[in-house]
């Protein structure tokens, strides 16, 4: 798929950071999280694994930084913390601002990699996260997240705003 037409479906993005942390992305750009939600491996997660055992799976996941496409599975997400007493604040970003300058970095999930599969046989694989060249625009509608690998240094061009999203359940900018 070509840019352009996910940059037309889905013209803005999201990232979600702890309260507190957009000053961080900001500062020193998109960072992989290092380890994405702890919990999760706890659990018994190897019988939704095909092809990665757990740690090669779990190194899959915590190798990039996530962005949503989709404003409500963003909403519903910081809501689950912000019920928690976690803040949250949220950057909206351009898509074409911010894919372009690392195109060949992006891959695409049509599988939220956060939650546990609702099915019962292995989902889960190498071939979960997809080169944005390699995703067929037939599925666009299908996509969960929008990954960078590695380390990014964010235009900040990209950010139209930052939202802050405290436990108290309000909304306030930070930016701009």
């Amino acid at each position: 798929m070509e840019l352009s037409k996910l940059a037309f479906k889905y013209p803005d993005l999201w990232h979600v950071v702890a309260a507190g942390d957009w000053t961080v992305v900001r500062d020193k750009g998109l960072v992989p999280p290092g380890q994405l939600e702890p919990g999760m491996a706890e659990r018994d997660f190897t019988k939704y694994l095909q092809d990665v055992s757990l740690d090669e799976w779990w190194a899959l996941v915590n190798a990039r930084s996530y962005l949503f496409c989709k404003e409500a599975d963003m909403e519903a997400f910081v809501d689950s913390y912000v019920s928690q007493g976690q803040g949250q604040e949220v950057l909206k970003i351009k898509t074409a601002l911010c894919l372009g300058p690392v195109i060949d970095r992006v891959e695409l999930t049509t599988v939220n990699v956060r939650a546990l599969p609702r099915v019962a046989k292995p989902s889960r694989g190498k071939d979960t996260f997809v080169p944005i060249h390699d995703f067929p625009a037939a599925n666009m509608n299908k996509i969960q997240d929008v990954t960078i690998l590695g380390h990014y240094e964010l235009p900040w061009t990209a950010v139209t705003s930052v939202i802050e999203r405290p436990a108290d359940g309000s909304r306030r900018r930070l930016f701009p």
